[in-house]
């Protein structure tokens, strides 16, 4: 059962890689001043391209789900991660750019760094009867610190950093909507697939995921993707490793393996941000990656003029 939840968050961050590239192709040529605004995604709907990558993060979530019910949340979760050295390699394929040795040594080290952190903590057990009053502190307090990084991300001029703070509150939006389906997963061993359609939490991580679609696209749009993926990579796993030990009660290593599994977190992190400003990942000219995008409507005018 370990091995077979292993082997779905692995192809879970597959699918969310192909996700990424798909969504990055549709979004990188967006006019800038569609951000925070709805009108965007009215763009973005109409593209094939995105379409497929919508498709591909569905499959994403309902690997995950699976993933989840056979296995423990902070073990499952953090091997999402794999998704930004898988989207290095894809973007390198489809969008453009080469992979050089500082690229691979990055690849190398986030793969270890998040094996050896699932290993170390050895996360295992977990309670299947969570209070009501332990669901809402924890939803309260997930919820309210996204809002928190939004808000101080909508009122920041620098481009770079409201990318990065959007990627951090995207992340965790992530991370909310994989410990909800947690939650979902657990009312399937008792009632079957009605368990599972009567249970609140998947809704609930429903209205998250989608919330998390809607920042992520907010994120790419902002111009510096180089700023937003290591927040979107990174919040996710940790949100879910803190609602795995305070939430679901699961149980972790003591001692010596928790400075290992710190350790390990630390060479994960420092090779997600340094595959986030890999240039492959971007497939994008130094234009657009400094968000040098005309407004919507200005090549209309540019070419009346």
């Amino acid at each position: 059962m370990i091995v077979l939840a292993y082997a779905l968050g692995v192809l879970a961050a597959v699918a969310n890689a192909g996700s990424n590239v798909l969504q990055r192709a549709a979004n990188r040529d967006e006019p800038v001043d569609l951000e925070f605004s709805m009108r965007l995604i009215a763009h973005l709907v109409r593209k094939p391209v995105w379409l497929a990558g919508i498709g591909m993060m569905t499959s994403s979530f309902l690997l995950q789900a699976a993933g989840l019910g056979f296995g423990t949340l902070a073990a499952v979760e953090p091997l999402l991660v794999l998704e930004l050295p898988l989207t290095l390699v894809a973007s390198a394929i489809w969008l453009g750019g080469a992979l050089g040795r500082r690229e691979w040594l990055a690849v190398v080290g986030m793969t270890l760094g998040t094996i050896g952190l699932i290993a170390f903590l050895g996360p295992s057990g977990g309670r299947s009867r969570i209070p009501a009053f332990v669901w809402l502190m924890a939803i309260v307090a997930t919820s309210a610190l996204a809002a928190t990084v939004f808000l101080i991300a909508r009122r920041q001029p620098d481009r770079g950093r409201r990318a990065m703070l959007l990627g951090v509150c995207t992340g965790t939006a992530d991370g909310l909507a994989a410990s909800l389906m947690k939650g979902m997963t657990q009312h399937f061993s008792h009632g079957g697939l009605l368990g599972v359609l009567t249970a609140w939490q998947l809704y609930g991580a429903i209205a998250a995921g989608v919330a998390a679609v809607w920042l992520r696209q907010n994120a790419d749009n902002a111009g510096r993707l180089v700023a937003a993926q290591p927040g979107m990579t990174l919040a996710d796993p940790y949100v879910s490793i803190i609602w795995g030990a305070t939430v679901f009660g699961e149980s972790f290593r003591s001692g010596f393996w928790i400075a290992l599994a710190i350790l390990a977190g630390a060479v994960m992190s420092v090779s997600a941000v340094a595959l986030a400003r890999a240039p492959a990942l971007h497939g994008e000219r130094a234009a657009q990656e400094e968000g040098h995008r005309r407004p919507e409507g200005a090549d209309a005018r540019g070419s009346s003029e």
